[in-house]
């Protein structure tokens, strides 16, 4: 039965049109996006093209085909790598856990967005450096957060369920462009 729903799952991931086209923006911004997930490839890569989210990144890194789950902040900086940034350089995690996305993307050295869904922060560690009700939301405020707190581009974002993945959105360093193959 499982592997019945974990094959079909990917067939009923739905991405909402203004989160495609945050991401294009993105994109046309100089922003690097990498997908970064503690799931499966087979699973996840399917989610991601399904969505149409996949023609939108530079790179995915699952922990599945890496060896490497968050929080370890190998995870994080490989997916910067991918894109052909430095997690060294800075930037952001957005997502929807508290811990996986939030409390490890702190841990790797990133401001972070929570996209809370309208719920009250759980946890007693600090709070994201904003909280935004959804994902869409997030390429509203995501231009003024940065633009108040950093001027590298490095941003780490989990997609809305059920595409349960994280992804790093980086801005290259002068010179450095991204590898030809970005780990799709």
């Amino acid at each position: 039965m499982w592997a019945g729903f974990r094959a079909r799952l990917p067939e009923l991931v739905r991405c909402a049109p203004a989160l495609l086209e945050g991401l294009s923006q993105l994109r046309t911004s100089d922003w690097r996006v990498s997908i970064v997930s503690n799931g499966m490839p087979d699973n996840q890569l399917a989610k991601i093209e399904r969505a149409g989210v996949g023609e939108r990144v530079d790179a995915c890194c699952t922990s599945g085909e890496v060896g490497i789950r968050k929080p370890d902040v190998r995870i994080f900086e490989l997916a910067a790598e991918r894109c052909g940034a430095d997690l060294a350089a800075g930037g952001w995690m957005i997502g929807d856990s508290p811990e996986h996305d939030v409390a490890d993307g702190r841990a790797a050295g990133l401001r972070t967005v929570w996209i809370g869904r309208q719920q009250a922060w759980p946890r007693a560690e600090p709070q994201a450096v904003r909280t935004v009700p959804d994902a869409v939301r997030v390429y509203v405020d995501l231009p003024t957060a940065i633009a108040a707190a950093t001027a590298t581009r490095l941003t780490t974002l989990r997609t809305i369920q059920p595409a349960p993945t994280s992804m790093a959105v980086t801005k290259p360093q002068p010179g450095r462009r991204p590898p030809s193959s970005p780990g799709r």
